[in-house]
C-alpha cells in the first residue's frame, strides 16, 4: 500500500472496529454451540474473499455521497441502542441479526462512497459473508432439526433393513439387534446444513460463477450435507448392529470428520466442472485507488462509536450487592438418578455448574423426575448455554412423541411468578408432562415477575430489556425441568405441579460477589 493509501486509512478504522465488535458478540455462540463453532472460520475465509476482490477490484465511479452518509449515519446511530440490548442478551437472535445488518449496511456505504456502485456490486459478497455464521431464529431451527432428524432416521433404517441389518425406528431413535441409539445430536442436522451452505457460497464466489452456478453449487453442497449424515447414522447403527453399542463412540469422530471432507471434496469438484473455461485478466493490484472517504463522516462516526462501547461498558459497571435467586429443595425420599442420569456428552455440551437429577413418589403414587440446572454469573456464554437445551427438540431425540406444546403455565413459587413452557408426549405405553422453566438470578426479579408479564416468551423478551433498564448483564442462570407421570389427565398434572411446587421452590437473598 502506498503512502497516500496509508494515510486514508485510519478513515476505514469505524467499519474495522464495527467488524470487530461483531465477531466479538458472535464469538458467543460459535464458542458455547457446537452447532454453529465451524463460525470461526468464517471471519478468516471473508478476508479472504475481500483481499481477492480488492485485487481485482474495477475503477471506481463516482462516489454516492449524499444517500450513502444517510444510510451510514443511519446504521451507526442504531448501533447504541442494538449493543446495549446485545450485552444481557447475547443469546437473543434477532439482536445478532439486526447487529450484522447495520454493520453490512455501514460497509456497503463505505464501499459506495470509495468507488460507487461497481465498487459495491463488486465488494457485497465478501461483506455479506459474515451472514453465513449468525444463528438462525429459533423456529426455523427447530422445525430444521426436528425435520432432519426424522429424515434421516427414516432413510437409515431403511438401509440398514435393505442391506440385511434388521433396524426399526423408535421415533428419533434406531433400533438394532444390540440396543438402540439416536442420530448423534439432534442439532446435528442443522450444523451440517448451514456448514454446507457456508462451504457453498465460499466456493461460489472464489471460483467466481454465475448466479445460477452458484445456486446450484450451494443446493447441491446442502444435498452432500443431507445425504452425508445418513451415510453416517447408517454406518454407525451397523457397526452398533454387528459390533455392540461401544463401537459406535469409537467410530463417531471419524465417521463425522469423513463426512465433513467428503461434502467438501464433492462441492470443490463441482465447482471446478461449473467454473468458466476462463476468466478474464485481472487488472494489477493498486491500479485503481478507491476515493477518499469524507474526513469529518470518519470522524465523527469514530467518535461516535468509541463514545457508545465506553458509556456501554460505564452503564452496566453499577454493581447491586444482593440478588434474588431461587433454591429448589426435593423432598426427603427423593433418590438420584441412575437409570437416566445426565450423560457425559450432556455436561460437555451445556457446561453447567452445577446440577441435580432426581426423583420421587408423591403420596398418590405419582412418579415426579427433575433435572436442574445452574450456571454461574459471570461469561456472556452462559446465557447461551441456559437456552440450547429444549425439551421438544432433545426429548423427541431421545424416543418421545412430541404430542402437544401447551404454552405458558405461570406458577407461584417463592413469592415470585414463574413461567414455566408445559408440554404433553408419550412415552411406550404412557404419557408424561413436563414442564420446562427458566430464569435469571436478578437482582430486581422479585416485583418485576410478581407483576405477570403475559406468554413466556413474552416475559422473557420484557425481561430481556428491563435488564439493560436496571445496567444488570453476565446474570447466573438456572434450568428446573419437571417430568410428572402418571397422573390421570393433563388438568390433573397441571393442578399438581401449581400446588407441589411452591412446597419445592423458595427465593433467597445472596450476595452477588
Amino acid at each position: 500500500m502506498t503512502g497516500e493509501g496509508l494515510r486514508g486509512f485510519w478513515k476505514w478504522l469505524p467499519a474495522l472496529m464495527l467488524w470487530l465488535l461483531l465477531c466479538w458478540h458472535l464469538s458467543h455462540h460459535w464458542s458455547a454451540d457446537p452447532q454453529y463453532s465451524f463460525g470461526w472460520l468464517v471471519p478468516a475465509l471473508g478476508a479472504y474473499l475481500a483481499w481477492a476482490r480488492w485485487n481485482t477490484r474495477p475503477e471506481p465511479d463516482k462516489p454516492l455521497l449524499s444517500g450513502t452518509v444517510l444510510f451510514a449515519g443511519v446504521a451507526a446511530a442504531l448501533f447504541l441502542p442494538v449493543w446495549l440490548v446485545a450485552q444481557p442478551n447475547p443469546d437473543w437472535r434477532l439482536v445478532s441479526w439486526a447487529f450484522a445488518g447495520l454493520v453490512v449496511l455501514f460497509s456497503m456505504s463505505c464501499c459506495a462512497m470509495a468507488g460507487g456502485v461497481p465498487w459495491m456490486t463488486h465488494f457485497a459478497v465478501p461483506t455479506a459473508f459474515i451472514l453465513t455464521a449468525i444463528p438462525w431464529p429459533s423456529s426455523v431451527e427447530i422445525a430444521v432439526i426436528q425435520g432432519l432428524t426424522g429424515f434421516v432416521s427414516t432413510l437409515a433404517v431403511e438401509i440398514l433393513n435393505l442391506t440385511g441389518t434388521l433396524a426399526v425406528q423408535r421415533g428419533h431413535l434406531i433400533e438394532v439387534g444390540t440396543g438402540v441409539l439416536g442420530v448423534d445430536e439432534a442439532c446435528s442436522g442443522i450444523r451440517s446444513l448451514q456448514a454446507a451452505l457456508m462451504l457453498g457460497i465460499f466456493l461460489g464466489e472464489m471460483m467466481r460463477l454465475s448466479g445460477k452456478s452458484r445456486a446450484g453449487l450451494v443446493g447441491a453442497a446442502i444435498v452432500t450435507a443431507i445425504f452425508g449424515n445418513v451415510v453416517r447414522a447408517s454406518w454407525l447403527a451397523h457397526s452398533a448392529a454387528t459390533s455392540g453399542l461401544s463401537s459406535v463412540d469409537r467410530w463417531h469422530d471419524s465417521a463425522g470428520y469423513s463426512i465433513v471432507s467428503a461434502c467438501l471434496l464433492v462441492t470443490w469438484l463441482l465447482g471446478l466442472k461449473l467454473s468458466p473455461p476462463s476468466s478474464p485478466a485481472a487488472p494489477p493490484h493498486g491500479q485503481h485507488r478507491p476515493n477518499p472517504l469524507p474526513t469529518a463522516f470518519a470522524v465523527a462516526t469514530g467518535v461516535w462509536l468509541f463514545a457508545c462501547v465506553i458509556g456501554t461498558e460505564w452503564w452496566f459497571r453499577a454493581s447491586t450487592d444482593t440478588i434474588t435467586q431461587l433454591v429448589f429443595s426435593p423432598p426427603a425420599d427423593a433418590q438420584e438418578i441412575t437409570t437416566i442420569p445426565v450423560s457425559d456428552a450432556s455436561k460437555e455440551k451445556l457446561k453447567f455448574d452445577d446440577h441435580q437429577a432426581i426423583t420421587w413418589r408423591e403420596p398418590s403414587g405419582e412418579r415426579w423426575v427433575a433435572y436442574t440446572f445452574q450456571w454461574n454469573a459471570g461469561p456472556a456464554r452462559s446465557r447461551i448455554l441456559a437456552r440450547m437445551h429444549r425439551p421438544d427438540i432433545c426429548l423427541s431425540a431421545v424416543g418421545h412423541r412430541l404430542v402437544a406444546d401447551r404454552g405458558e403455565q405461570v406458577v407461584e413459587a417463592g413469592g415470585i411468578r414463574l413461567p414455566f413452557r408445559g408440554y404433553s408426549f408419550t412415552s411406550g405405553a404412557g404419557t408424561l408432562e413436563v414442564y420446562h422453566g427458566l430464569w435469571e438470578n436478578r437482582a430486581k426479579a422479585t416485583a418485576a415477575d410478581q407483576a405477570g408479564l403475559g406468554s413466556l416468551a413474552g416475559t422473557l423478551r420484557a425481561a430481556s430489556l428491563r435488564a439493560v433498564l436496571d445496567r444488570e448483564r453476565y446474570l447466573a442462570q438456572q434450568v428446573i425441568e419437571l417430568a410428572l407421570f402418571d397422573y390421570p389427565t393433563t388438568a390433573d398434572a397441571d393442578a399438581a405441579l401449581r400446588k407441589r411446587l411452591p412446597l419445592l421452590l423458595r427465593s433467597e437473598a445472596r450476595s452477588a460477589r
